[in-house]
């Protein structure tokens, strides 16, 4: 009983502290990771120094830790997408496994070599090599995923996920032998196959059982408790199992209504993860000093510049800058690491105070350039040494002569049916996106076409914009509006507008804002009109609307 109320008091007082940092963070327009790290050192270290004594056991913060850790890893499987990815994740493991290598080998082998055992070599360098889903789910916009580089990122970091996974099994047998290891990763590897084949079976179990908010709880709660206990009753960490419940929930549409169900416990999760982790930290001496800056050079200058170089055998500039900008911090997986091998007495105590210090300073910073991407991208582009290729990667299918013609950025509904209409009135299309399977559509309806990134300079010459009779944009994204804006061409230009603000900002320098609200109320309008003025409107209004959807 003691313990419990010792944990609620200490939830309480992470959760005072932590709200106040946050609004404090909000007031100034700052991203809130930063903010729950901050109230971490608050109650941790900071509170030890000002009362003398931790206002959090070091047992008790461990613990949160592991929990808050366990269940984002289980919302980020349950909303990975993996039909979605499966494209860039074939494409990408290759990369993924030579990247790491590239950087992993190095660190790796300097120290084995000349500073630390073979354990504590290994555990550096996992902190240098792998990047956190967590940070970059959290930090990446969920309504724009389509976007290359965001869809890149998601297909990297899964790969990243699979490894870490394999790599704590392996650490955490006991003892470290062959047998050991063999028979451990096979039980992992059983436990994600019946994960995927309960993945399968998820839609007939939910029809069967009801649609209902209250069925999704259930049974999302039943599928993380029986991995969790599995991987727990077979000697893994329940994170593998939660990791496994997220994969075998992650059926799309169903994964979004179980986000959604049990998507508003993420953020109170979050807080306990990232509150810890503050919590965690202690006052360096100078060895773990010297380690954590040589960690967060590697992390935050050398990777994203090798991940770039790397993606641009594949990818334009931008779209693999932005990408690498995105892998920029330390692992969550590589946290639960070091959490269990602290607790296990197999890690340096400097070695685990400077990955603890290097995560919190790469997760804090990466807040930072992902918000800030676009200008430290073109701050990179301003700098020809940063240059690797000379020609942006343009994929793209035309299937006549170009002149005269509309470019549609963004082939959704809107660009879908604007382009049927300009087609039927016989003029020449290009469409332009960067979502694959929208690619794919375009294709099949026997559109030019070209897949890439509308940010991307060498993707409008590519469409001959100088040529184009007019430019329209449906794509909802003020930073893609502007750059259309700014498209040196005496072609018209139609672009979409998220609020009456950005309405009033573009009305000036095109012909027409697309604005869906107001559309929405134009077209209501309408048949509101037709239903007063005609009984037989009315009766018809289903049989438009069924129309106009279809």
């Amino acid at each position: 009983m003691v313990e419990l109320i010792e944990v609620i008091n200490n939830l309480t007082l992470i959760f005072i502290i932590s709200s106040i940092t946050l609004l404090l963070f909000d007031r100034i327009d700052h991203p809130s990771i930063p903010s729950y790290i901050l109230a971490g050192i608050i109650v941790g270290p900071l509170g030890q120094f000002i009362t003398g004594k931790s206002l959090i056991s070091q047992e008790n913060i461990l613990v949160l830790a592991q929990i808050g850790i366990a269940f984002l890893v289980f919302i980020l499987g349950t909303d990975m997408e993996t039909s979605n990815l499966q494209k860039y994740v074939k494409g990408n493991i290759s990369l993924t496994i030579f990247k790491t290598s590239l950087i992993g080998i190095p660190v790796f082998l300097i120290s084995y070599l000349f500073f630390f055992d073979l354990f504590n070599s290994i555990y550096i360098t996992l902190a240098a090599t792998l990047s956190s889903s967590l940070i970059s789910i959290e930090l990446l916009d969920s309504k724009v995923r389509n976007i290359i580089h965001h869809r890149l990122t998601y297909s990297i970091n899964f790969i990243q996920d699979l490894l870490a996974i394999s790599v704590f099994i392996i650490i955490a047998s006991d003892p470290v032998s062959l047998p050991i290891v063999g028979m451990n990763l096979v039980i992992g590897v059983a436990i994600m196959l019946i994960a995927l084949t309960i993945k399968k079976l998820i839609p007939l179990l939910i029809e069967h059982m009801g649609k209902t908010r209250e069925m999704y709880i259930l049974i999302s709660a039943s599928i993380l408790l029986v991995f969790s206990a599995l991987s727990e009753i077979l000697g893994l960490t329940i994170v593998v199992g939660a990791f496994a419940a997220g994969l075998a929930l992650s059926k799309k549409p169903y994964n979004q209504e179980v986000v959604q169900t049990i998507g508003s416990l993420k953020d109170f999760f979050s807080a306990i993860f990232f509150v810890s982790l503050g919590a965690l930290v202690v006052l360096p001496n100078k060895n773990v000093l010297i380690l954590s800056l040589i960690l967060t050079a590697v992390i935050v200058f050398v990777k994203p510049l090798i991940g770039a170089y790397l993606l641009q055998r594949n990818f334009d500039k931008r779209t693999s800058y932005m990408t690498s900008l995105n892998l920029d911090q330390v692992s969550e997986y590589v946290l639960i690491i070091a959490i269990q091998a602290f607790i296990a007495n197999t890690i340096l105590p400097d070695v685990f105070q400077a990955i603890i210090l290097t995560a919190t300073i790469t997760m804090i910073t990466s807040s930072y350039t992902s918000r800030h991407s676009e200008k430290i991208y073109d701050f990179m582009k301003e700098h020809k040494w940063l240059k690797v290729t000379e020609k942006d990667f343009v994929d793209k299918n035309f299937n006549e002569e170009i002149s005269d013609h509309f470019i549609i950025g963004g082939y959704d509904i809107q660009g879908k049916e604007i382009s049927d209409m300009l087609r039927k009135q016989g003029q020449k299309v290009i469409v332009i996106d960067n979502n694959p399977e929208k690619i794919n559509d375009a294709q099949s309806n026997g559109l030019n076409y070209i897949y890439g990134d509308m940010m991307v300079e060498d993707v409008w010459e590519n469409a001959y914009f100088r040529d184009a009779k007019m430019i329209i944009s449906t794509v909802p994204l003020e930073k893609i509006s502007d750059n259309v804006l700014d498209l040196k061409t005496d072609a018209d230009k139609i672009i979409r507008a998220k609020n009456m603000k950005q309405v009033r900002k573009y009305i000036e320098k095109c012909i027409y804002v697309i604005y869906p609200h107001f559309l929405a109320t134009k077209k209501l309008i309408e048949h509101l009109r037709g239903s007063l003025e005609s009984e037989d409107y009315r009766k018809r209004l289903r049989d438009i609307t069924r129309r106009e959807i279809s």
